[in-house]
C-alpha cells in the first residue's frame, strides 16, 4: 500500500513538472517568435528609410525606393503561420493580389515571405477574430483578416491600412495595430501592438 501511494504521488509530482515545463515552453516560442516579429518591422523600416532597391523589383515613372511593408493576413492556415515583406510599386498602400506574386512579376511586389518560429501564428484558428486588434486614435477601429504596415521614406511614420482594396475600401486612418500571435498548442499568447508614431511594444 505504502509502495502504490508512492508510486501515485510520483507519477502526479511528474505529471505537474511535465505540464510546467509544457506550458513555459509555449510562452518561450511565443515570446521568441513576437522579438522575431518586431525584428522583420524594423529591418522593414531601416530598408525602406535607407532607399535599398530590391533586386527583382522594377521601377517607372513616380515610383522609387523607399515603399517598403509589412502584410500580415490571419484568413487562412497557409498565410497566418508568417509574414510578407513586399515592395509597394504603384503606392497603394497595401501589397497588391494579397501578396502571392513575387516582385519581378508585373503587378507582383512581394520580396519574401518569413515564417514564424515555433509553429506560431497570428490569431486561432482560420478566419479568427482574435488576430488582430486595430485603433483609431483610443478608439477600437473595424477588425479585418489582411493588414498593410507600411513604412515611406523619408517620413519615419508608419502606415496601417485595413483590407484588401480590390474587395473593400482600404481604410489608412487607424492609429495602432495589435497583432495577436498564438503558440501552436494554443495555450500562450504574445501580443504586439504597432504605432503609427514608430513605437512597437510587446509584454517583454
Amino acid at each position: 500500500m505504502e509502495l502504490m501511494v508512492t508510486m501515485f504521488f510520483l507519477i502526479l509530482m511528474s505529471t505537474i513538472v511535465i505540464s510546467r515545463y509544457s506550458a513555459a515552453q509555449s510562452v518561450q516560442k511565443a515570446r521568441l517568435a513576437g522579438n522575431e516579429l518586431v525584428s522583420m518591422f524594423r529591418r522593414a523600416q531601416s530598408d525602406a528609410l535607407s532607399g535599398k532597391i530590391f533586386q527583382g523589383c522594377t521601377f517607372s515613372g513616380g515610383q522609387k525606393a523607399g515603399n517598403v511593408g509589412v502584410f500580415l493576413n490571419a484568413a487562412m492556415p497557409t498565410t497566418r503561420n508568417g509574414v510578407t515583406v513586399f515592395y509597394d510599386k504603384d503606392s497603394s498602400r497595401h501589397c497588391n493580389n494579397s501578396c502571392t506574386d513575387d516582385c519581378g512579376i508585373l503587378t507582383g511586389e512581394k520580396i519574401e515571405r518569413k515564417s514564424l518560429p515555433g509553429g506560431v501564428t497570428i490569431g486561432l484558428g482560420t478566419g479568427s477574430a482574435n488576430a488582430f486588434a486595430p485603433k483609431r486614435g483610443t478608439i477600437s477601429g473595424v477588425n479585418s483578416l489582411e493588414w498593410s504596415v507600411l513604412f515611406t521614406a523619408p517620413d519615419p511614420r508608419i502606415t496601417i491600412c485595413r483590407g484588401s482594396y480590390l474587395l473593400e475600401p482600404l481604410q489608412c486612418d487607424y492609429t495602432s495595430l495589435t497583432i495577436n500571435l498564438y503558440s501552436a498548442d494554443g495555450t500562450a499568447f504574445f501580443p504586439i501592438t504597432i504605432h503609427t508614431s514608430g513605437r512597437i511594444d510587446t509584454m517583454d
